[in-house]
């Protein structure tokens, strides 16, 4: 079984400390080194507006400086992974979802249109009409952070679970929409679940399941392109689809172990397409900051697995 050598790793951490944001080194220390939890919290707190919302290229294809739904729920889901829920910087963010900011018509909007302004990859410009697709995916995703993160008696909640009432049939009966389809339907489900939403807990996990495994992309020849990869759904052994998917998670794994250059860190799947001559510069700077990135989910993955010496 291949795995990453402990060299290879001191290698892959030097790379971190000399090339990745202070946020990205703080979580790295943080999931490797036993780094403090304030580390991440206070370089987090650095994107975040008067607002309550997060900006300032937070996620590195969106160079906004003002609020976005996007960097909101990027932090949002960075707390909850280093096990915060609650803190000032998560009420900040909820204190911008009660806004009604980025929410029209029933649902969040995927795009905040101040992006256009700033450096940012060809999705985060997109016109209302263009991402409409997208807005279901990314309501079903922060609904499922508002129900796990508020009481009911919270505006925002009561917002949230009208949210989950209505999308739980489409779940049932229709594939999902958009980039975040599925990760919206997997962040409802344990409430679809718990608030007794889906009157046969086994049929939605066996839907669940169903959705999880026809997401993912096969073909080893096209994960260097930008695709959904076996790790962005299973990315620990405890993971419903893994008994289902274990060669295929093996693959994955031995591929993360090939593709690693023999200096430097693994290189995003993807580009800012049309728009990098337009940005030259601003694009340069976020494929480094989306490197550091990657390297903190590939290692986590392999060590989930057993992979790192």
């Amino acid at each position: 079984m291949k795995s990453l050598t402990k060299e290879t790793q001191r290698r892959l951490r030097r790379w971190m400390q000399c090339n990745a944001r202070p946020l990205e080194w703080a979580l790295y220390l943080h999931k490797f080194e036993n780094g403090s939890v304030e580390n991440v919290l206070d370089t987090l707190s650095a994107y975040q507006n008067p607002d309550g919302g997060f900006g300032y290229a937070l996620e590195p294809d969106d160079w906004n400086q003002n609020s976005t739904l996007n960097a909101t729920i990027y932090a949002m889901q960075l707390m909850m992974s280093i096990g915060v829920t609650q803190h000032p910087l998560m009420e900040g963010a909820l204190r911008f979802l009660r806004s009604g900011a980025c929410f029209k018509n029933g649902e969040w909007l995927f795009c905040t249109p101040s992006s256009r302004d700033y450096p940012h990859a060809p999705w985060w410009g997109m016109s209302e009409e263009e991402s409409k697709e997208e807005n279901e995916g990314v309501t079903h995703k922060v609904a499922g952070l508002i129900l796990s993160l508020c009481q009911p008696e919270d505006r925002l909640y009561q917002t949230a679970l009208g949210v989950a009432k209505r999308s739980f049939p489409k779940f049932m009966q229709e594939p999902p929409k958009g980039e975040n389809g599925v990760a919206g339907y997997a962040l409802l489900l344990p409430h679809w679940i718990r608030l007794g939403i889906a009157p046969e807990p086994e049929r939605a996990a066996a839907r669940m399941l169903e959705i999880g495994n026809a997401a993912i992309e096969r073909d080893p020849s096209k994960w260097s392109e930008y695709v959904p990869r076996p790790s962005g759904n299973i990315p620990t052994p405890e993971s419903p689809l893994y008994p289902m998917n274990r060669e295929i998670v093996e693959q994955e794994l031995d591929y993360l172990i090939d593709t690693l250059p023999a200096s430097g860190v693994w290189e995003p799947n993807f580009t800012w397409y049309n728009t990098i001559e337009l940005y030259p510069e601003a694009y340069a700077i976020s494929r480094n900051w989306w490197r550091g990135i990657l390297a903190i989910g590939h290692l986590s993955f392999l060590r989930a697995f057993g992979r790192l010496d």
